[in-house]
């Protein structure tokens, strides 16, 4: 999937068009009872703009200043890939104002959290907005233990994480840890 997607996009193919162009792959290929969760996005570095396509995943959250302090969940898209050839799929744009921050997550965090009684959408957005001066690394670890259960017994899901953070214009980049 990470490859056609890859591939999809270099080619010029908008998010949905990509949606699109996988769900029909994979409902060539995949078995009956298998289908794909998906968030493509192309970000737009000079406007900060992100176009999204949300094919059934969890919602990734957009979260601070241009939100009104609140947040949006980004959720413009369509059904999982691989279970309706014929599945539409739209997309929308949104744009990153100084300061905001953009979670994307796979179930896998959703499911920790829940199991530690926590509303996902409402624990995340809380937990970034108490640390705005947090680098995305530093929100990507908080989130992680956060999410942890007390009694160690952590799902058996996987986690995937992506944070980011739109600076204001001029301000530079810190420097990156390797």
């Amino acid at each position: 999937v990470h490859a056609s997607a890859t591939t999809l996009l270099e080619e010029g193919y908008p998010p949905a068009g990509t949606c699109s162009a996988l769900n029909g792959l994979l409902c060539r290929i995949c078995p009956e009872d298998r289908f794909v969760t998906f968030f493509c996005a192309v970000l737009d570095p000079s406007s900060c703009s992100i176009e999204y396509c949300n094919a059934g995943h969890d919602h990734p959250l957009l979260i601070g200043i241009s939100c009104g302090g609140g947040t949006i969940e980004l959720e413009e898209g369509g059904l999982v890939l691989g279970i309706s050839p014929g599945a539409a799929y739209g997309s929308a744009t949104v744009t990153m104002g100084a300061g905001d921050t953009l979670v994307i997550y796979t179930d896998g965090l959703s499911d920790r959290l829940e199991r530690i009684g926590e509303n996902p959408l409402e624990w995340m957005a809380s937990l970034v907005r108490d640390h705005p001066g947090a680098s995305p690394d530093q929100l990507v670890e908080r989130l992680l233990s956060g999410s942890e259960p007390p009694d160690g017994d952590i799902p058996d899901d996987d986690v995937t994480l992506v944070v980011l953070k739109s600076r204001a214009p001029g301000v530079p980049r810190p420097p990156s840890i390797l």
